[in-house]
């Protein structure tokens, strides 16, 4: 009876099974950690974000600069390369899954000496190639071969599907890297970019005011030498103007910072010349924010950590796994000859098959100890997801939060530089017609001129807090954009 047909028959069955493919992607539902069902402001509506959420600010520069920023930033091109040695790895993990094949030739010539043998004195015949010694009796031979071999480790329990699973699931969390790398270099670049803006305003104002100093000394001490001021105002606006050319020096500072901040961003050398084309825009209209429960799908750091999660969880199974047996099938054939024509004659064809069955019985507890590591390693993977949940959702309220105040903040400033406008043209109009002291100008042209520093400052704070809550709302990400094979993720806990 043939059995090669059954036994490649039952080989195809057990390929076929090891190849089936895993169930979809699924979002984790974290037992014990309430969920609200909505977020903390209700002006943002449903929905997603689009790739591209900094183009809503409706600053071209902006948009220029995050596309320059995303094509040369050093860490996102070392996060690239980090993803290509997870798919590397990952493939190596899957090769197990399939048979090993490899070719082999040899050639060899050998001479054996016949010991111990009774001395004919002469040549024995059968024996060609003898050696012509007297007393040795030896012979020489030449063997040629050519095979095919053949060995496949059967995965019966899926310890090897396992493996695979872990190492794709590993590859899908770096891609999420990727992804978090790329929302968090277009964030950076973003806030970087309205800190130069504020700043260059921010000196614009300062320089501003030390020309509305200097003047105003200018004048304080004419008047003081016709005797119509006294000495104490001279002093003030001295006072004064040197406090605005210190202001204009700290200004400057922050600004040649904050260019070389951005310059490297954008991997440009930092020579700190950059410059803004624009102003401040004014906040967009705020980003659809979604369910909370939906925040661990859209999150690229959320999505991460919950694929290594999953990987941590395959190689708990793997791990487990190593105490079955393992049944291995091995064959070759070939042809072996005297001759190189011999090689081709099916007459000298030569083949073997075999298949092994072998448990492990004692390994000096190597395969407890495993295990044991692989299921510390699952509950440090649980824990670090469920606090990245907890830090992702406190973003997400904090921003909301700062959102608000800062819009009410802005605006409350605001009156407050429009009344110290005010406060300044008449205290201006008074000490021309000679009713009102400088001192009293003095305090009215420095209220002013705070009150605009401040608004520009909470301008850009509020400005950036829009911009973490595009990031704390996972920004453009889908998790569809994960590649590779799909690693479902059991929702079992890991034991305590």
């Amino acid at each position: 009876m043939n059995i090669f047909p059954w036994v490649w028959r039952v080989l195809l069955l057990l390929f076929g099974a090891g190849c089936a493919s895993a169930p979809p992607l699924a979002p984790l539902e974290i037992s014990g950690l309430p969920i609200p069902v909505a977020w903390g402001d209700s002006l943002v509506s449903d929905g997603a974000i689009e790739d591209g959420w900094w183009a809503d600010f409706g600053v071209v520069a902006l948009d220029s600069l995050v596309v320059e920023a995303l094509q040369n930033n050093h860490d996102l091109a070392a996060a690239e390369a980090r993803i290509r040695g997870a798919a590397a790895h990952a493939r190596i993990a899957g090769a197990d899954r399939l048979p090993r094949v490899g070719v082999g030739a040899g050639a060899s010539r050998a001479q054996r000496n016949f010991i111990g043998l009774p001395d004919f004195g002469g040549p024995v015949a059968g024996l060609p190639g003898q050696d012509a010694a007297p007393g040795v009796l030896s012979t020489t031979s030449t063997t040629l071969g050519v095979s095919l071999d053949l060995t496949w480790e059967l995965d019966l329990w899926g310890r090897v599907r396992s493996a695979v699973s872990g190492a794709w699931a590993d590859h899908q969390a770096m891609r999420a890297d990727l992804w978090a790398a790329r929302e968090s270099v277009a964030g950076q670049v973003s806030k970087a970019y309205f800190a130069v803006v504020e700043a260059a305003l921010q000196q614009e104002l300062a320089a501003a005011t030390v020309e509305n100093r200097r003047e105003f000394s200018r004048r304080i001490e004419e008047r003081y030498g016709r005797g119509l001021t006294p000495a104490l105002d001279v002093y003030s606006a001295r006072s004064d103007l040197a406090a605005a050319k210190a202001v204009l020096q700290e200004h400057r500072i922050r600004g040649g910072a904050v260019r070389r901040q951005l310059e490297l961003l954008l991997g440009r050398y930092p020579q700190g010349e950059l410059e803004a084309v624009d102003g401040l825009p004014a906040p967009p209209l705020p980003p659809p924010a979604g369910l909370p429960a939906d925040l661990i799908a859209r999150r690229p750091d959320l999505v991460a950590a919950e694929r290594r999660l999953a990987a941590a969880r395959a190689r708990h199974d793997e791990a487990r796994k190593n105490y079955y047996p393992r049944l291995s099938l091995t064959g070759s054939t070939g042809s072996s000859s005297e001759a190189l024509e011999g090689l081709a004659d099916g007459d000298h064809l030569v083949w073997s098959f075999g298949a092994t069955l072998s448990q492990p019985i004692y390994q000096g507890g190597a395969i407890r100890a495993g295990a044991e590591v692989a299921e510390a390693q699952w509950g440090q993977a649980w824990t670090a997801f469920v606090q990245a949940a907890l830090v992702a959702y406190s973003d997400v309220e904090g921003a909301l939060e700062a959102e608000a105040f800062l819009r009410h903040q802005e605006v409350a400033i605001g009156e407050i530089a429009q009344a110290a406008q005010g406060a300044r043209e008449l205290a201006e109009r008074r000490y021309h017609r000679g009713i009102g002291g400088g001192l009293r100008l003095l305090d009215s042209q420095r209220n002013e001129c705070d009150a605009r520093s401040r608004w520009l400052d909470v301008r850009r704070r509020r400005l950036e807090t829009r911009v973490n809550l595009y990031l704390a709302l996972g920004g453009g990400f889908e998790r569809a954009a994960l590649e590779g094979e799909s690693v479902p993720l059991t929702r079992k806990r890991p034991p305590a």
